[in-house]
């Protein structure tokens, strides 16, 4: 059923849309579908509708691309999108497109996009964090990021479907969200799509899959055992008897502290509680 849209959102919407550069909006056929406040409940509904109805457009029909706009990947945050996104691999052999934004102070690699989501992803797991970059590592989703954030986010999918966020300051997750059906709107916001990701830089999968190997190869399950089994140690007690190269030795244990399997107190390391939770997978 559709929902009761109040002429003063109406014109919220119709100023979003003139924001994200598209003239005359009051000519685009547009159904408002659903519709969020800035209230974090309310978003989550509006995200998992979204979801919802992307998941039937896989499943019924030709589910058309989906492409995001957005300003921290967060929609991969969300288990139900990533599964959306890898049925829509498993059924059509089709990905999902992303384009983001990553601030200068980020590295442009998997280890900046992991030190920036645990920083901005408040309250989601590491097991989470790790099945992102497993579906990654995969090439299910084409990652790309920009040095410049866009001044309105928005996904596009379904061939007539679009979520669209209002204006807002950007690390500011609590925002006005519509859920509009609507091709004509859909079409003209997946040809800006377009132009976003050829002017931003493709993220390789091996990227993520490098990051995915350092923390589950030897080294990083010889320091997690370590760890666990003599407590807090130095790094140089620690790496006293590996003979790895100490790029590799610093890499792999920035990997463990920025998924947050270890910790620093004082001058020494110690294993985490989700370091120790991540270590009893092996037992298994």
């Amino acid at each position: 059923m559709r929902k009761e849209i109040s002429v003063k959102l109406h014109e919220a919407l119709r100023q979003t849309i003139l924001d994200a550069g598209i003239k005359r909006p009051e000519k685009l056929d547009i159904e408002i579908v659903d519709y969020s406040p800035a209230d974090e409940r309310e978003n989550i509904k509006i995200y998992e509708k979204a979801n919802e109805t992307w998941l039937c457009n896989v499943e019924e029909k030709d589910p058309g691309k989906c492409v995001h706009i957005t300003g921290e990947m967060r929609a991969l945050s969300d288990p139900l999108h990533r599964q959306v996104c890898r049925r829509l691999w498993e059924k059509y052999k089709s990905r999902c497109s992303m384009a983001f934004y990553l601030p200068l102070e980020y590295e442009s690699n998997a280890r900046g996009i992991l030190s920036r989501n645990r920083q901005n992803w408040k309250g989601v797991s590491w097991s989470n964090h790790m099945d992102v970059f497993d579906l990654l590592s995969e090439g299910i989703v084409n990652l790309y990021f920009s040095r410049q954030a866009e001044a309105i986010h928005y996904s596009v999918f379904g061939n007539e479907y679009v979520l669209l966020q209002a204006k807002h300051e950007h690390g500011q997750h609590v925002k006005e969200v519509w859920l509009i059906r609507s091709e004509p709107l859909n079409e003209v916001l997946s040809i800006q799509a377009k132009r976003t990701i050829i002017k931003s830089k493709y993220m390789q999968p091996t990227l993520s899959g490098d990051l995915m190997m350092s923390v589950s190869g030897p080294l990083a399950l010889h320091i997690l055992i370590s760890l666990s089994e003599k407590g807090n140690m130095s790094k140089d007690e620690l790496f006293l008897k590996i003979s790895a190269s100490e790029t590799f030795r610093d890499n792999c244990l920035r990997d463990l502290e920025n998924f947050g399997f270890v910790e620093q107190s004082d001058a020494d390391l110690q294993l985490t509680s989700d370091g120790a939770k991540y270590l009893s997978i092996f037992d298994q």
